[in-house]
């Protein structure tokens, strides 16, 4: 979806946006859209993020509480680390081995 940027109360910036992935597998094909937040990206990483761009995100899926109306509402986000432009091959593939770097295998 479109990229909506939010300036929080202490001054943080948020890129917001929705992903959109397809998967594969026996035989079917599903389309899941994931909410994204990143904190403070630059300037230049954010105009990387449009409607229709595709990107390969890096980051943790998050969970977070917040209060409306009086109600506890939640929301299951990934927050970025990075966002690379697809088509940069070799950008992703380092950001994918550092992810790989930083797993715990138990």
């Amino acid at each position: 979806s479109e990229p909506v940027t939010r300036v929080l109360p202490s001054g943080v910036t948020v890129l917001q946006f929705d992903l959109t992935t397809t998967i594969t597998g026996d035989g079917r094909t599903s389309t899941i859209s994931v909410p994204v937040a990143w904190t403070d990206p630059s300037s230049v990483a954010a105009g990387l993020v449009t409607e229709g761009a595709e990107l390969v995100v890096v980051g943790s899926v998050c969970r977070r509480f917040f209060r409306v109306g009086g109600a506890t509402q939640s929301r299951t986000e990934v927050v970025a680390d990075s966002a690379i432009p697809a088509r940069r091959r070799k950008q992703v593939a380092a950001a994918l081995d550092r992810v790989v770097d930083r797993l715990v295998v138990t």
